[in-house]
């Protein structure tokens, strides 16, 4: 049973820590896999606000998500979270997330 304690001493090393990366560099390794822009990157509270707007001038979702280089599940999930719309809208959208 040697290996048990060899596992646990590893386990409890210090484990190098990542530099952090800015939100440029974010945004230019998500171009660069083909994804938007902003995929995987928190919303500003401005960002959230000019979607539910764009929402409620009848904007097409995918209109919105291209304008904030974003994924329309994306859009479709902030929306959501504001309770703007139901899960049963999300249905009939036939969007997935």
């Amino acid at each position: 049973m040697l290996f048990v304690p060899y596992f646990y001493a590893v386990n409890q090393l210090p484990k190098p820590k990542k530099p952090k990366r800015t939100v440029e560099q974010k945004q230019q390794e998500n171009l660069a896999k083909g994804l938007p822009k902003n995929y995987g990157l928190p919303w500003a509270e401005t960002d959230a606000q000019q979607v539910i707007e764009k929402y409620q001038a009848n904007v097409a979702i995918q209109d919105i998500a291209s304008d904030m280089a974003r994924k329309s599940s994306s859009i479709v999930s902030l929306l959501k979270k504001h309770d703007i719309i139901s899960e049963q809208q999300v249905i009939s959208m036939g969007i997935r997330f």
